[in-house]
């Protein structure tokens, strides 16, 4: 075996300590939406995203979040309606990396709903945010999955006896698909 090499993204190589990317830079933009609002509000989190993209430090930002991010705050379009320009075809993890504020908001342990009661309002929500920056449903998906792992973790945190058996899952996963067709 070779020894490690130290690797550094270009994106992140001028970063100080202390420093973060659009990852953190999002997921805040979300977080302040939902603790304003106390719910989930498309058109709140659509102007977060229009003010960190009037920050200018888009350090990260893909192609399709900052097109989508500029399409809506130049009101080309609605937040829920789809992004327009057709050079945005982030299949990235945009969407996925941004996530957590939503699947902890939304997470059964919160709400108090049923687990698949709570992902199923998770999945269509992530739907709608996805629908601000990406135009492929391969970042609602994968930021679906994403945010169930968070709720999952969320309840471990709480409960040693957490432990959910793989058939748990299907009935989660089949949801995110309903949501995509």
């Amino acid at each position: 075996f070779l020894p490690p090499i130290q690797r550094t993204f270009h994106e992140t190589a001028a970063l100080r300590p202390g420093q973060w990317t659009d990852d953190t830079q999002l997921a805040l933009a979300i977080a302040r939406s939902l603790v304003r609002k106390g719910a989930f509000d498309l058109a709140d989190i659509a102007k977060e995203h229009a003010v960190e993209l009037d920050r200018r430090h888009t350090r990260g930002w893909g192609d399709s979040t900052r097109i989508g991010i500029e399409e809506l705050a130049a009101g080309r379009r609605q937040p829920g309606d789809a992004v327009l320009d057709p050079n945005a075809k982030g299949l990235g993890n945009g969407v996925a990396m941004k996530i957590a504020p939503l699947a902890l908001f939304t997470s059964p342990f919160v709400t108090g709903q049923t687990v698949l009661g709570a992902f199923r309002e998770f999945a269509f929500q992530t739907c709608e945010l996805a629908s601000l920056t990406h135009r492929d449903v391969c970042a609602t998906t994968g930021a679906q999955r994403v945010g169930l792992v968070v709720q999952s973790v969320s309840a471990m945190s709480g409960t040693a006896q957490f432990r959910p058996a793989p058939i748990f899952f299907l009935p989660v996963l089949a949801s995110c698909a309903q949501c995509v067709e």
